[in-house]
């Protein structure tokens, strides 16, 4: 499995109030993440951090001497999103200047035996794609105003993109004492990209811009770093991440 992040802090923020892990030693070692802050300059910051601290710490209890693999099961991530929600929660609740404060969160989980194999889980409005044979296909559904007026039709993808309230999302964590995640299964072909993201990303280079940059053959590192610039060269109007994970080798697009 290769794995590479690359986070930004834009052109017009102050601070990088994203968050994210990918692999460490001695953590889990078949989990991604990504969470997006907010609730202004501290808060946003404090909401990323402190949900993901409490999402691992949750999630490491199920680990033992034998293996650092997270047992492949959708209820552990449910424990680990409702340990992070509250956590978020309960600062907001103490600290005035952190009142309303929250994050979003996706984390995806891989078998720690067949790596192809992943659960989704995601609050919010960081998203996971998944790219294989010259296609990207997204996995979640934002919890979002804007997506909320899609579904119903009240107005076009289109009108979406450049909606004045597309920022407002419906759902996240810390902000109220019960989270309520979606989770998705996902399957990866050899060769197929999983790819997390913070709308820093998404909700500023289009899908098929993401998708032709994809399309070429590159280390996952230098793809990602080749997305946030991109995201950047289009204004840079929040932070970015993007996390990336390629079971075998890539073989571009025909």
């Amino acid at each position: 499995m290769e794995i590479a992040a690359y986070s930004d802090i834009g052109r017009m923020r102050a601070q990088n109030q994203d968050a994210y892990y990918v692999p460490d030693a001695g953590m889990p070692n078949n989990l991604l993440v990504v969470a997006d802050g907010m609730g202004g300059h501290r808060a946003g910051k404090t909401a990323s951090n402190l949900a993901l601290k409490a999402m691992l710490s949750a999630l490491q209890a199920s680990l033992n001497d034998v293996t650092i693999s997270i047992p492949f099961s959708q209820e552990y991530l449910e424990l680990a999103f409702e340990q992070a929600n509250r956590q978020v929660h309960r600062m907001a609740m103490q600290h005035e200047a952190m009142r309303g404060m929250g994050t979003t969160l996706t984390a995806a989980l891989f078998h720690p035996e067949n790596e192809r194999d992943w659960i989704i889980a995601q609050v919010g409005d960081s998203r996971a794609y998944r790219f294989g044979n010259g296609t990207l296909q997204r996995l979640t559904k934002d919890h979002s105003l804007v997506e909320e007026m899609l579904s119903v039709g009240e107005i076009t993808q289109e009108e979406a993109w450049q909606h004045p309230r597309r920022n407002v999302i419906t759902r996240c964590i810390g902000t109220s004492a019960v989270v309520d995640a979606d989770y998705y299964q996902a399957h990866l072909s050899l060769g197929d990209i999983l790819m997390l993201c913070s709308d820093g990303l998404s909700a500023t280079v289009t899908h098929t811009e993401i998708q032709e940059i994809l399309c070429r053959v590159m280390s996952l590192h230098e793809t990602a770093k080749e997305l946030v610039a991109l995201a950047n060269a289009k204004g840079g109007s929040d932070n970015i991440t993007v996390i990336l994970a390629r079971s075998g080798e890539g073989e571009g697009c025909v």
